[in-house]
C-alpha cells in the first residue's frame, strides 16, 4: 500500500514511546515532515532525582547524570557525538535542567 502526499497533509502523529509529534504538510510538489518532542516527561523525572542526589557524595545512591531527551538521541548519533563524555557535560551545562546532578554541572 502506498500513501501519497495528498493523504499525509494534515495528518498529525504522536508515538508515546518518544514523546515525538510529527506533522505533515504538503507543500507544491513536496512534503514537509515536522517532528517536535515533549521534554515534560524527562524534566520532571530529572527534577526528582535531583532532589533526591542532593547532599550525596559521587558513587552514592542513583548513578544516573541525566537523561538526553530523545532528539538529542538522535542529533549526538548523526554527529558521532553520543559517546563523547565531553560532548555529554557540554549538552548537561548547556541545558541544566535534564541533569540529576548537580555536582555533575560543575
Amino acid at each position: 500500500m502506498k500513501i501519497t502526499a495528498d493523504e499525509l497533509h494534515g495528518m498529525r502523529l504522536y508515538d508515546a514511546e518518544t514523546h515525538a509529534i510529527t506533522e505533515y504538510k504538503k507543500e507544491g510538489d513536496g512534503l514537509i515532515i515536522k517532528k517536535t518532542f515533549d521534554d515534560t516527561l524527562a524534566l520532571d523525572t530529572a527534577q526528582e532525582m535531583r532532589a533526591v542526589t542532593a547532599g550525596e557524595k559521587w558513587g552514592d545512591g542513583l548513578k544516573h547524570v541525566g537523561f538526553l531527551p530523545q532528539w538529542q538521541v538522535e542529533r549526538m548519533m548523526r554527529e558521532g557525538t553520543l559517546n563523547n563524555k565531553a560532548a555529554i557535560k557540554q549538552l548537561f551545562q548547556a541545558a541544566p535542567a535534564f541533569c540529576t546532578r548537580e555536582k555533575y554541572l560543575k
